[in-house]
Formats: C-alpha cells, structure tokens, sequence
C-alpha cells in the first residue's frame, strides 16, 4: 500500500545532518559488522486506547510495536554500509505467540534482535516482557520471529544487499542458515497453494466458510506510511486482525467469564508455554 507524503524543498540525496549525527554515522560505517546478540530496546506504557473495555491490550496494538521494533533494528543495521540509503520492509512473520495478556497500566519492554543475516534478508527475533509498576511482578507476554529486507530509498524496486553479522560461534551461523532455508521453501510452497485459491463466492451458502468472509476498508495515511510512502507492515498485520475480530464477533459464543478466571486460566496457559 502507498500513501502520499508531502516531499521536501532539498535536492535528491541533500540530507541535514549535525556534526554530531555525521560523526556517529561515520562511526557505524567504520563498524560495518554488527555483532550476534546486540538488541534493540523500547519501553510503552499501556494506555485505554490499547485495551479493549475489558482492559486487555489489543493484539494488533503488540503486533505493531512487535513490527516496528523490527523495522528500526533491520533499518539501522542495513545502513552500517557505504552505499545508498535504505529502509527495511517486513516481508514475513515466521511466528507470534500470545503467551499471556498484557492489561491497561501495564509497562511493556520490547526488545528485537537479529540472530541471522543472509544476503537480502535478515531474521529477527523480538521478545516483549510486561511489567506490574505496583506490584514490580514481570512476565513474557509475546515473542515472534520476523524477516525483512532492505529497500533502497531511491528505488523501492531495488533490495540492496544486507551487511553481514558476527555470529557467537560457528552452530549459531549454521543454525541461522537452516532456518533460512527452510522459511524459504515453505515460502515457495505457500505462493503455489495461494495462486491454486478461488476468488470468493458472491452469494455464499449461509454457515459455510465463504459465508463468513467479511470486508474492511481502510484509507492509508502519512502515520500508517515509512519515508518510503509504503505502508508499515504492522500497519497491514493490525487491519488484519481487526478484520478478524469482526469475524469472530458474529460466531456463538459461551457464557462470559469473570476478569479474575480468564486472567487464571491465560497465567495457567502461559506457564505450560514456558
């Protein structure tokens, strides 16, 4: 998705910089190799424009730091080269898990790393712990892991190539590798599976799987967008599943359960996942 971006009075490639932000570009272009293990961190308090009336965070409000906290970290990484600028876009979600709720007041700690790098696209792992400020208890709500690859600003059609990473030893660069290929190949079989799916029934049968598609439009804005004028990939992960809680909306549901048994039985679930 693209959106309109208002375009500055400089010349192509003019970029203001202090003295300051020169000398420590300058200091990462020297470093040219980041090394395995070296995080990215940042700290959101849950607000009531996070939680649903029941006060638990929105899954799609975590997927979108989850994202972000993705882009910034591939982003500065891919920049540690001479060469053009470029910016990292979320291409997959290899895995998110949910493992226990996070509530209104509630600090969340979201920490991001790259754990392998090939020669177009970079793995990264994010991890988000929440914090009780009363009562200091802290917990590890969400963890997933992320690809991307680097487009040049210039050109989005252009991926650049990704400067490559110190690993600990040689088992974790082997490790990397082996989960490259096998993201890649399940990528290559998920592409023949979805050109095989059929375009949606006008006039779908009632209680069928057709029946319950649902539509939302969305007009893109500057703040869903990246200097790219392409829209953040957490920004198309959030609508989705908004779209998917509308669904659900309309399905039967039980009796409802008190806020004391669901936060039991979300602790229960969550410490099995451990």
């Amino acid at each position: 998705m693209s959106c309109f971006r208002p375009r500055s009075s400089m010349p192509d490639g003019e970029v203001y910089m202090t003295e300051a932000a020169l000398a420590k570009r300058q200091a990462r272009l020297q470093g040219n190799h980041a090394q395995q293990g070296s995080k990215y961190e940042f700290t959101r308090i849950m607000r009531p424009d996070d939680a649903n009336i029941m006060g638990t965070v929105h899954g799609g409000i975590i997927l979108k730091m989850i994202e972000e906290a993705g882009c910034i970290i591939s982003t500065r990484h891919c920049n540690t080269q001479n060469g053009d600028s470029c910016m990292a876009a979320l291409v997959r979600v290899e895995s998110t898990s949910f493992i226990v709720p996070m509530f209104v007041g509630e600090v969340a700690y979201i920490t991001a790393e790259i754990t392998y790098a090939s020669k177009h696209s970079l793995e990264v792992q994010v991890e988000i712990t929440a914090e009780n400020l009363l009562t200091g208890t802290t917990k590890q709500a969400n963890k997933a892991v992320l690809w991307y690859v680097p487009w040049k600003m210039k050109n989005v059609e252009k991926i650049t190539e990704v400067p490559p990473i110190k690993y600990a030893s040689a088992e974790d660069e082997e490790e990397g590798r082996k989960r490259y290929e096998a993201q890649k190949m399940e990528r290559q079989e998920s592409k023949a599976v979805i050109a095989e799916m059929a375009p949606p029934s006008p006039n779908p049968e009632p209680h069928t799987v057709g029946f319950s598609q649902s539509t939302l439009i969305h007009l893109v804005g500057p703040s869903d967008c990246s200097v790219h004028d392409y829209a953040y990939g957490g920004e198309s992960v959030f609508l989705s599943l908004v779209l998917l809680l509308k669904i659900l909306e309309v399905l039967p549901s039980s009796k409802p359960w008190s806020d004391s048994q669901k936060q039991q039985k979300w602790m229960d679930e969550g410490c099995k996942n451990e």
